[in-house]
């Protein structure tokens, strides 16, 4: 008997939080990240995600990213991310911002 596996170079995740914040403003917090990595050729790998945090009655913000990373020869990983968020607040809305992160990435195996 043969058995032949299909590899396939797609992983999803995600995580999933609850906090409960006591004190003065007591707060219920719920957080949601959604992910998708795809590689190429086992050296370039590209995620896409999706993320979400909402206070209740207080604020959220929403977001997605993009990240590329690609790896020569297995001792240098360079690699660019970029982030757009939006954040917005239900109470006092002079926080509300959109913003864009962007980072570039080495790092080095020995």
């Amino acid at each position: 008997d043969n058995v032949t596996y299909l590899k396939v170079p797609l992983s999803v995740g995600g995580s999933l939080s609850y906090t409960n914040k006591s004190g003065m403003i007591g707060a219920n917090t719920f957080a949601l990240d959604l992910y998708g990595t795809y590689t190429f050729f086992d050296i370039w790998s590209n995620t896409l995600g999706f993320n979400f945090t909402e206070e209740k009655k207080m604020n959220n913000k929403k977001g997605f990213y993009i990240t590329s990373d690609l790896s020569l020869e297995k001792w240098f990983r360079f690699g660019v991310s970029v982030e757009q968020s939006y954040y917005r607040e239900s109470v006092f809305e002079y926080g509300n911002s959109d913003d864009l992160m962007v980072r570039l990435n080495f790092a080095r195996s020995f």
